[in-house]
């Protein structure tokens, strides 16, 4: 325990009161400014109590302005004002040590993407810090400078950020700094993970780039004085190059000799072999045996992908595409439980007994005659008998004399429901609050699904959400050519909703996917519930008028498409996008089950009969 001062050095008696001056004249001592290796000593006291041994704490003989951490091991401080500036400086450090023994590659990453990741790294760690030590917020938050708000430089918005992701209490009036605030709040079950903090810097990186912010490469750049520089996050690229130097000139020992090969199954396949005449100019690369289990790819596929494809975007404020913009990642739909959809169609017996009766009607028509036509198989008897009185009475003659014999093919039709799995389909039904609006998504796609493959039709049920333009999230619930059997009904039991809503980028892919099929008309059936909508887009309007874009590009390739939306308040975003004749809005969701066929047949009638 330390020593406390006396609250006064004497108490004052007669013999001195009279020599005293008022105490009005006394002038305290100004106070003698300490050393930086006061501060040093002081922070290293702080740190200890804090975190414990493993961080030694010095003064900077060269001070460069901001706190190094060299190594989570050795901080070296620059001479701050004051003692509570080294003592941030201090905790923050030894935060890092606590929190951030993962490192990062910072290879290819611009400038504004480092710096953003890092900004989220501060903010992770100083979070879980204060999870421990709570008066930390008021000492880290005391050295932060206020920003201007009437600026928006990439040094004012990163710093408001960086109050943000401290102060919680903080509202910033721009919409960046809250999607990154919100953003880093409803990741909080994954703070004691380094990974979100790279995930959020490049995520908003991105949004800066759509913004057209750019960063002052050529200057330090520094949020607060008591953080440190951050270069102990970074892997060391400079020995990392001197590593792949080493390993270079050891493989150049032993070129003369190296083979390489891949075993499959027990067999050697040669793959490249530097013994044989063109040895001196290296390995000699030879196309390998059609067993080997080797794929090159520049990437590889995201967790669950099963391919990945890249699509434009339409800008409509500089009017042009934006080429390779959006990454759809497409997937086979998750298996859930069959009995749902088994559930479904018992719950839903009167719509599908309905159903059947109108697929014998559908049948009947397609095996009809066709009369009064142009040409055909054989003479129509009443279009002669009108062709007779035509000609009797002086009027012009009716020259469809003829009747065809038709067999429709329901392969003529290729179809594809494109569901919205959206996170907003988890909403309840006003109607029904019991139920979501998923559920009835899945019922009427359920309901859909054993009609069309019972008539026979070339149909396909898929699904779509997203996570930002790197991650479409395309899923396929019943695809061309699958029947409509247990594994099927298994992924509409694993229906979810999640994310949000790129609708354009779901529907540029649901149409490549249509053109791949046969047959002479192709029908894309979208329904959703809201307009379209991402996390790393402000802009209202942008995607719409990409959705609006991919809609009439889908037409003009020969696809016709047709919204049926979930929205009552839909009709002037809807009919912006899909165009006036080819959307409906149901006013009452729980109706989609009846309604959903209805409207495929209704549609699917101009072309099949």
């Amino acid at each position: 325990m330390g020593h406390h001062a006396p609250l006064a050095r004497f108490q004052p008696g007669p013999h001195n009161l009279q020599s005293s001056p008022p105490v009005s004249a006394v002038t305290p001592p100004a106070p003698l400014p300490e050393r930086p290796a006061t501060y040093s000593r002081r922070a290293q006291l702080f740190v200890t109590a804090l975190w414990g041994d493993g961080l030694t704490v010095e003064s900077a003989a060269d001070p460069t302005g901001i706190p190094l951490l060299y190594a989570h091991e050795r901080l070296l401080l620059p001479p701050f004002a004051t003692a509570d500036e080294a003592r941030a400086a201090a905790a923050h450090a030894g935060a890092h040590c606590a929190f951030s023994r993962s490192t990062f590659s910072g290879t290819d990453l611009k400038a504004r993407q480092r710096v953003l990741i890092e900004l989220f790294e501060d903010a992770r760690i100083e979070a879980l810090s204060i999870e421990r030590f709570p008066g930390l917020r008021a000492l880290w938050l005391d050295r932060l400078p206020v920003a201007d708000l009437e600026v928006h430089d990439f040094t004012s918005l990163s710093g408001r950020l960086a109050r943000a992701l401290l102060d919680w209490r903080y509202e910033d009036p721009d919409a960046w700094v809250s999607k990154g605030k919100n953003a880093f709040l409803a990741a909080r079950d994954r703070w004691h993970d380094p990974a979100m903090s790279y995930e959020l810097g490049m995520r908003l990186a991105s949004d800066l780039g759509q913004m057209r912010i750019a960063m002052n490469e050529a200057q330090v750049f520094s949020v607060a004085s008591y953080r440190d520089d951050n270069a102990h996050l970074w892997l060391d690229e400079r020995a990392m190059a001197e590593d792949d130097a080493t390993a270079e000139a050891f493989d150049r020992v032993g070129v003369n000799s190296a083979r390489l090969s891949e075993e499959d199954e027990g067999t050697a396949l040669p793959i490249a072999d530097a013994t044989g005449p063109d040895h001196q100019s290296g390995f000699e690369l030879r196309p390998a045996d059609d067993r080997a289990a080797l794929e090159y790819r520049a990437e590889p596929l995201s967790e669950g992908a099963i391919a990945e494809f890249s699509y434009p975007e339409w800008h409509y404020r500089i009017q042009r595409l934006k080429a390779d913009w959006v990454t759809v990642h497409e997937r086979a739909g998750a298996s859930g439980d069959e009995t749902v959809a088994l559930r479904t169609l018992q719950s839903n017996r009167d719509v599908v007994d309905r159903l059947h009766r109108q697929i014998a009607a559908v049948r009947y028509e397609s095996h009809r005659r066709l009369r009064r036509q142009l040409d055909g198989d054989e003479l129509d008897i009443d279009g002669l008998v009108g062709n007779a009185i035509d000609l009797r009475a002086q009027r012009v003659p009716d020259q469809r004399i003829y009747e065809r014999h038709h067999v429709h093919s329901e392969q003529e039709l290729a179809l594809l429901v494109l569901l919205d799995l959206s996170a907003s389909t988890n909403d309840p039904v006003a109607e029904d609050p019991q139920r979501r609006v998923i559920d009835v998504t899945r019922d009427a796609a359920v309901v859909l699904s054993d009609a069309l493959a019972r008539l026979g039709h070339h149909f396909a049920i898929h699904g779509f959400n997203s996570d930002g333009r790197h991650a479409v999230h395309y899923h396929h619930l019943i695809d061309f050519d699958e029947p409509f059997g247990p594994a099927q009904r298994a992924r509409f039991g694993g229906m979810r909703g999640e994310y949000s809503t790129r609708m354009g980028a779901a529907i540029r892919h649901a149409t490549s996917c249509l053109a791949a099929q046969p047959g002479e008309h192709r029908l894309l059936l979208v329904i959703t519930d809201g307009e379209p909508s991402d996390i790393d887009v402000h802009d209202r309007q942008l995607l719409v008028e990409d959705a609006r874009h991919a809609v009439f590009s889908s037409a003009d390739s020969g696809v016709v498409p047709f919204c049926l939306s979930l929205d009552p308040e839909a009709d002037e975003y809807v009919s912006h996008i899909f165009g006036p004749a080819r959307f409906a809005v149901l006013e009452h969701i729980t109706d989609l089950p009846r309604r959903l066929p209805s409207v495929y047949f209704r549609l699917a009638r101009r072309y099949l009969t």
